[in-house]
């Protein structure tokens, strides 16, 4: 099951969304944030700075997104991906780590702390213990539009924006 929480205090709470239906890709991928088309890719391959026209959270780690440029309309942007180290037991502490490494990287990724940006949202998506039993050791950290507007998007990279988002 995939673990989604917003980060930097944007919404507290802690959300369980879908199961991994499959071992996730760990491939490496093109960023498109400067032009190019829509692409599909498997969620766990997006890197910081790509974005993807899929609604924001994503609900599971196999999903099938859609990769494209960031100059288009987009539901979220990768601010930071990660694969965790280890390979025992699940980490203890797992949430507070990957959200410490979430907020630092979307403040330097941005150029402003999240909680400082209102017009936005950042979750972080990590594994729980299912998935971490089946190998699925990724992180991401995503930007999205505001949890109060689910359907709006975003255009432009949030990269270097400050608050100008």
């Amino acid at each position: 099951m995939l673990v989604l929480a917003a980060a930097v205090l944007l919404v507290p709470a802690l959300a369980a969304c879908g199961s991994s239906g499959s071992t996730p890709s760990y491939a490496s991928t093109t960023s498109l944030s400067s032009g190019g088309h829509a692409t599909s890719a498997q969620l766990t391959t997006l890197k910081a700075g790509d974005c993807s026209n899929t609604p924001a959270p994503p609900t599971k780690w196999d999903l099938a997104v859609s990769h494209v440029p960031c100059a288009q309309a987009h539901g979220y942007e990768v601010v930071f991906d990660k694969v965790l180290p280890g390979n025992g037991s699940y980490p203890k502490g797992l949430k507070g780590m990957v959200s410490n490494d979430c907020r630092g990287s979307f403040a330097k990724y941005v150029g402003i702390d999240a909680s400082a940006v209102p017009s936005v949202s950042a979750w972080v998506m990590f594994p729980d213990q299912s998935d971490w039993a089946n190998h699925q050791h990724h992180a991401l950290c995503l930007i999205a539009p505001p949890v109060k507007d689910p359907a709006a998007t975003l255009t432009g990279s949030a990269k270097g924006k400050r608050g100008a988002l």
